[in-house]
């Protein structure tokens, strides 16, 4: 039988003597009811308190406090930025080094400039976990987890505030995966062929995330398979193709 898309989250009716900001914060993140009103908006109240957190100690030393300075690996690397070719820098992600090298040119040669790549990943990275985490978790203590270890882990703040592609890199490692359940949730050519395209795109700002290719592709192939839907199996079979050929092409010319 053809899989059956997930159904949006139903939004919040209104609960007699519930607290009106609670109801309003609730509706607006459109939490389910299947635990409870109240559960609801504890969960709503606590999801706003570890993002915030969360985005309060990436504006540390950043948007206000003491500027961080650079460590000795991160002043190497920005001297490389600012003194060598592109093409010698490749061992880190091109497209990486590229937006970091228009940043630097933009922006002036200071520590931001390096790291703002990396700063708007990390601020990126609560948000995408509480949408992520509400499309493949079904108990709010396990969504609470999963957002807050992705807010307040100190390595995550880190790589958040380092000139360094590894706070990219987790962003990305979110983001991939929300974009297929998106399209397992609507079956739209369109989205089908945003994680398509989003997908090779992502080698250039992050390596590692070939390592989600498999499982990335798997789903969209079963699922158009199960669903009989044979046009978005020969779409995601293309997608798939491209990606091997980027990685092969990498291969070759940088990593070899």
């Amino acid at each position: 039988a053809p899989a059956e898309p997930l159904a949006p989250a139903e939004p919040l009716p209104v609960a007699p003597g519930s607290v009106p900001w609670l109801e309003s914060i609730t509706r607006r993140l459109g939490f389910v009811t299947s635990d409870g009103v109240r559960v609801a908006q504890i969960e709503a109240v606590a999801t706003l308190l570890l993002v915030s957190l969360g985005l309060f100690m990436r504006f540390g030393g950043v948007v206000f406090g003491k500027p961080i300075g650079f460590w000795h690996d991160e002043a190497n690397w920005a001297i490389r930025v600012v003194e060598q070719p592109l093409k010698d820098l490749l061992i880190r992600p091109p497209g990486f080094m590229l937006l970091t090298r228009w940043s630097v040119a933009l922006l002036g040669k200071w520590e931001f400039a390096f790291r703002l790549l990396p700063w708007l990943a990390g601020i990126a990275t609560p948000l995408i976990a509480v949408v992520l985490a509400r499309r493949f978790l079904s108990r709010p203590a396990a969504r609470l987890l999963f957002i807050g270890i992705l807010s307040l882990s100190p390595i995550a703040v880190d790589f958040s505030k380092e000139f360094k592609p590894y706070g990219v890199s987790l962003m990305l490692h979110l983001l991939l995966p929300l974009l297929v359940l998106r399209w397992h949730r609507t079956r739209r050519m369109g989205d089908l062929a945003l994680v398509g395209i989003a997908a090779p795109l992502a080698l250039f700002f992050s390596q590692d995330v070939l390592f989600l290719y498999p499982g990335v592709f798997l789903v969209l192939a079963v699922d158009s398979w199960r669903s009989r839907s044979y046009r978005q199996l020969g779409a995601a079979a293309a997608f798939a193709v491209l990606s091997a050929g980027i990685v092969l092409g990498m291969y070759e010319l940088i990593w070899s």
